[in-house]
């Protein structure tokens, strides 16, 4: 499999997971300063001076969804989107055949735990080039982050392969590093939803897409 062997030591190999030696300079590459990741498509841009690699400023956190029709990726409300929800953030991407065989049961999972109103996915993409971000993320129900390099996310949630899905709880507290293989197991439907109903901590009101997405620790 390939790793992620910018930050990481080789690990294990598996039949169920994709390596991505040079991801990030791959998707550096496909986001250049002049098409930024933070609007929609068909937006005129200005340049920007930012590296696409430098995290992000302090603040509201730009989230997409995609509106299934011809108007493509459009913005999201970051406070309806998480506000009282286990929030799932899926590191994937278009050329690796693992995350997208993960993408069925994700989505039978997703359409499942949706009438709850206490759980989100998040795409991050990995992929390596606008096109295939796009075509990606049409093929989800769920959240999407513009494309951009996502090292420092990479670091902060320790992704060490792909398909990665950490799951955050309704305050920001990792409760899944990995659970991949937890959304692959039949009947992981009502061990969610168990999980959702025995919930009894704080809540974290407000815009949490800075916690969520940006260099800072939750």
């Amino acid at each position: 499999m390939f790793l992620f062997t910018k930050f990481f030591l080789p690990c294990e190999e598996s039949t169920s997971s994709s390596s991505l030696p040079n991801v990030l300079q791959n998707v550096s590459a496909a986001t250049s300063p002049s098409t930024p990741a933070s609007s929609p498509p068909g937006a005129v841009h200005r340049p920007s001076p930012k590296p696409p690699s430098e995290p992000p400023l302090p603040g509201s956190f730009p989230v997409f969804r995609h509106s299934g029709d011809e108007r493509g990726l459009q913005p999201a409300d970051p406070v309806e989107t998480f506000q009282g929800k286990f929030v799932a953030i899926f590191f994937g991407a278009d050329w690796c055949p693992f995350c997208k065989s993960f993408c069925r049961p994700l989505i039978s999972l997703y359409n499942m735990l949706r009438p709850s109103k206490m759980f989100e996915v998040v795409y991050v993409p990995c992929d390596r080039s606008r096109e295939a971000y796009l075509q990606f993320s049409a093929t989800m129900p769920w959240c999407a982050l513009p494309l951009q390099n996502y090292g420092y996310l990479v670091k902060k949630y320790q992704v060490r392969q792909l398909p990665w899905l950490t799951i955050v709880d309704p305050n920001d507290n990792i409760i899944f590093r990995n659970a991949v293989d937890e959304v692959r197991e039949q009947g992981s439907a009502s061990m969610f939803l168990k999980l959702f109903s025995d919930y009894t901590g704080p809540i974290k009101l407000g815009d949490r897409s800075e916690n969520l997405f940006t260099a800072r620790e939750s």
